[in-house]
Parts: structure tokens; C-alpha cells; sequence
């Protein structure tokens, strides 16, 4: 058997085993997500608080999401449970007392098991509106008395940045986009256009002019994952490798789709909808910026330490496991 089989005999075993291991490991195996949990409250003028909890159908395997009310807030009644195509939940009333709700922390417990996402809208009595985003990663949030847009913005992008390390779909997209590049400039001009193709959508979306089901664009992107592998292995490039700067403006186009079309569906205020937006994929697109600077830098010391064949071993496994990893998440969405 020659050198060169047996290389690719090691590659292929290797991104087999990885993907095993992500197929045995539920939540690792999942990729983002899209679609977030809703915690909604309206506080009245006595301090009763009316909350609803919407969380999607299509979860995360093992999620077990449940909403952290205040400690001062007693229940004023019973649960009534609601739901839909694609979110189930409850509506309820809690008492918070004279002082109210302002000044209390408010939770949603299972976001950093399920690398989910869940929004807070709050309505004051006094009629001032106060919106969170809340991740694994900040679980769990205090409700200000007033709080600037500035805060605001910098609350969205701190989630836009852990969304995107808690999930591996959207980064090995990136890898695989990055493997079918050979210049600096050709990756450059690609990641920017899957950036702008991801800006466009969340930007049509806030405008109310584009929504589709979260379950359908989550299929899109595991197919995605498949079709940039596929083109990676290839001898010669296909369309992607001939017009990589247009084939990834339309691939963030779809990726672009997941976060904004599940705000809308879950009901999230469409006024607030452009402030999170413009945090969430900033902070994205910094985190994506900082995975590709790191990719980079991986290759060159790779280039400069390793052996010669290296970095040609490193590629064929990366778009293995991309394509796997997409095949799987392909399978799971659909059935």
C-alpha cells in the first residue's frame, strides 16, 4: 500500500472518529439552535406581572428549559398552557409587590446544556420597555431601572459572540469556505461576502420584508456544510471554487435567515427588532474575524513546523469532518 492510501486512510478514520464521538455526545452533536425561547412580561401599576414562556418544538435532545422568575414574585393563579406549529409554553400571573419587578434578577435555566438562546422583553408599569438576550454564557440577567441603547447593543453582541463559539455549523462552514481559497485576498473577499449575505437577511428581516420557518433554514444550513465539503474534495473547482465571493454572499444569505426569522416567530417586539439584530451579528462577525485569524495562523505554523505533506493532510480532514458533520446534522434536522 502506498504512502499516499495510507494517509488517506488515516484522514478518513480520523474525521470518522471525531464524528462518532459527535454523534455519541447529543449535545455536541447539535448544531445551533436557531430558533430562541421567549420569556415575556407586562408588570401593572399593583406590581402583578403577566408572563409568557414560549419555547420551540425543535430543541436541542435533553433540553429542559424553565424560566427563573424573581424570588420576591408569588404566584397569582394558575398555569395555562398554550402552543402552536412551532413553539409550545404557558401563560401565568405572579405578584412582585410595591416595588415591583425593576431591580430583580430574571432567568432561564438549561441555555448552557442546550447552547440555546432565550429573549426577555419586559413592559414596565410606567410603560418604559426593557429587552435582553440571554445565552449559556449569560444565563441569567438584572432588570435595570433605566438602561441606554449603548448597554443595549453591547448586551446583543456579547450574545452574537458566545452564539457563535457555542455552535460548530457556522465556524466549520467558514473552515470549509476557507480551505477552498488559496490567496489571502480570495479569503478575504469570500468571508466578507458570506458576512454582507448575513447582514442582508437579518437587515430584511428587521424590516418585516423576509421570514421563513426556523426548522426549514436549519436544513438549509446543515446543507450548506455538505455542498461547501463536497466542493473542497473536488480535483477541479466547481462553481463555488470559480465564484467563491458569490457563492458565499448566497450561503449567508441563508445563514443570515435562522436568528432573524426566529425573533419574529416567537413574538419578539418588531420596534426593538433592528437594535438586537445590529448587536447580534456584530457580535458574530467579530467572533467569525477572530476564528479566521486564528485558522490562519494555525496553517502558517503548520506550513512552517510540519512536514511537507502536512498541510495537505490537515485540509483533507477538515473538509471531512465538515462534510460529515453536515451530512449528520442534515439527517437529524430532517427526521
Amino acid at each position: 500500500m502506498t504512502p499516499r492510501r495510507v494517509g488517506r486512510r488515516a484522514v478518513r478514520a480520523a474525521a470518522a472518529g471525531a464524528l462518532l464521538g459527535l454523534a455519541a455526545t447529543p449535545h455536541a452533536a447539535s448544531a445551533h439552535a436557531l430558533a430562541p425561547s421567549l420569556l415575556e412580561l407586562r408588570e401593572d401599576a399593583a406590581g402583578r406581572v403577566a408572563v409568557r414562556w414560549r419555547t420551540p418544538r425543535l430543541a436541542a435532545r435533553g433540553a429542559a428549559l424553565a424560566p427563573q422568575l424573581p424570588a420576591r414574585c408569588a404566584p397569582a393563579g394558575g398555569i395555562r398552557p398554550e402552543a402552536d406549529a412551532a413553539f409550545v409554553g404557558w401563560r401565568a400571573e405572579v405578584e412582585c409587590g410595591p416595588g415591583g419587578i425593576a431591580g430583580a434578577e430574571i432567568g432561564v435555566a438549561g441555555l448552557a446544556e442546550t447552547r440555546t438562546l432565550a429573549l426577555v422583553s419586559l413592559r414596565r408599569a410606567d410603560g418604559e420597555a426593557w429587552r435582553t438576550l440571554l445565552s449559556g454564557a449569560e444565563p441569567i440577567a438584572r432588570i435595570p431601572t433605566r438602561e441606554p441603547a449603548a448597554e443595549a447593543l453591547l448586551r446583543f453582541f456579547r450574545a452574537g459572540a458566545a452564539h457563535l463559539a457555542s455552535g460548530p455549523d457556522h465556524l466549520l462552514f467558514v473552515a470549509g469556505l476557507l480551505l477552498l481559497l488559496r490567496s489571502a485576498r480570495a479569503r478575504l473577499l469570500a468571508v466578507s461576502a458570506f458576512t454582507a449575505g448575513h447582514g442582508v437577511t437579518l437587515g430584511l428581516a428587521a424590516a418585516g420584508a423576509l421570514a421563513l420557518p426556523p426548522a426549514a433554514v436549519e436544513i438549509a444550513i446543515a446543507a450548506t456544510l455538505v455542498l461547501v465539503a463536497l466542493e473542497a474534495t473536488r480535483a477541479r473547482p466547481g462553481v463555488l471554487g470559480r465564484r467563491p465571493a458569490a457563492v458565499a454572499f448566497g450561503f449567508g444569505l441563508v445563514h443570515g435567515l435562522g436568528f432573524a426569522g426566529a425573533l419574529l416567530e416567537t413574538g419578539w417586539p418588531r420596534e426593538s427588532l433592528p437594535l438586537a439584530l445590529a448587536g447580534f451579528h456584530l457580535g458574530i462577525e467579530a467572533a467569525q474575524l477572530g476564528f479566521v485569524a486564528l485558522a490562519a495562523l494555525t496553517v502558517a505554523i503548520v506550513r512552517a513546523a510540519g512536514p511537507p505533506h502536512a498541510p495537505a493532510r490537515g485540509a483533507a480532514l477538515v473538509a471531512h469532518l465538515v462534510g460529515g458533520a453536515g451530512v449528520y446534522w442534515l439527517l437529524d434536522r430532517l427526521l
